[in-house]
């Protein structure tokens, strides 16, 4: 037996030691998150899955195929790859895939295709070993050129996206939230709510509550959705003693409702202007735990 295995073996266990200790040390939160969010699959949310990564590599498929690689071979080939590379390429390239598939075909939850990007890391080295025999300079250029061609398209249909999408629809896209505005905003009803104090910290669903928080040189701490589980770099007593600005747009987490509990609900409104003047609104639902100073 050679020391290659064991040497790696060794290597990765230094990498994934830090890791599992952070895990260890908040309850394995990251587990928990994906539990929750994996519930209530339907049988074929798996298929879902393996679809929504085939139509990711649809745009490499397309610069393929206009650069010919699924012509006929070059007659100048590069040398094939050997059967033990292909192989460890097909296994670490696919195996995950496939398990993640089969895992959650086996126990009914469902899959988020976002999950799976890192797992099509592989795919070009995949083409590469498999398509050993199409490869030439005449192909490689069209592939040059195809790609760059398919960026700057894509890209400038997600520009146009952004930036005219909400004028079609009268509703803002997340990309059109005016965060600056909606920071200063809720900070100063904090202040002027509870006599200047500083905001520590923002309990609400991870988009608005990021939102609000993204201000000055120290910014609040986001206790996600008001659950004290999810988010275990803060307490009860910080929250006790600094208090807590509660904010979301949208429906209400479960959580954080009994995170406010009977406290008054307002909401501030505010208006895009990608939108256009018939846009329509979007509501903020905030509500004040003053900190223990002001009480």
């Amino acid at each position: 037996v050679t020391p290659g295995p064991w040497i790696a073996l060794a290597a990765f266990a230094a990498v994934a030691a830090p890791q599992a200790i952070w895990l260890i040390d908040n309850d394995f939160a990251p587990f928990g998150y994906a539990a929750r969010r994996a519930s209530s699959g339907e049988w074929h949310a798996s298929l879902e899955f393996l679809a929504t990564l085939a139509i990711d590599c649809a745009p490499m498929l397309i610069v393929l195929g206009i650069a010919g690689y699924f012509g006929a071979a070059h007659t100048q080939t590069a040398p094939p790859t050997t059967a033990r590379a292909r192989n460890f390429l097909l296994l670490l390239g696919l195996g995950p895939t496939v398990l993640m598939a089969l895992g959650a075909l086996v126990s009914g939850a469902s899959l988020r295709a976002s999950w799976g990007a890192p797992m099509l890391s592989l795919v070009g080295l995949l083409v590469v070993a498999l398509m050993h025999d199409k490869f030439s300079a005449d192909r490689l250029r069209r592939v040059a050129l195809s790609a760059g061609v398919l960026v700057v398209l894509t890209s400038g249909l997600y520009f146009a996206h952004m930036r005219y999408g909400a004028a079609f629809t009268g509703k803002p896209l997340r990309g059109n939230w005016p965060q600056a505005e909606v920071s200063t905003q809720m900070s100063g009803t904090w202040r002027a709510e509870t006599n200047g104090a500083p905001l520590e910290v923002v309990a609400g669903d991870i988009w608005t509550a990021g939102l609000v928080s993204m201000n000055g040189a120290n910014p609040p701490s986001v206790l996600i959705n008001g659950d004290y589980a999810t988010s275990p770099w803060v307490t009860r007593q910080e929250v006790e003693q600094y208090g807590a600005m509660a904010v979301w747009s949208g429906d209400q987490p479960e959580a954080l409702r009994d995170f406010i509990g009977a406290r008054p609900v307002r909401v501030w409104t505010f208006y895009a202007p990608e939108a256009g003047p018939m846009g329509r609104g979007v509501d903020i639902h905030y509500a004040i735990i003053p900190p223990a100073a002001t009480k």
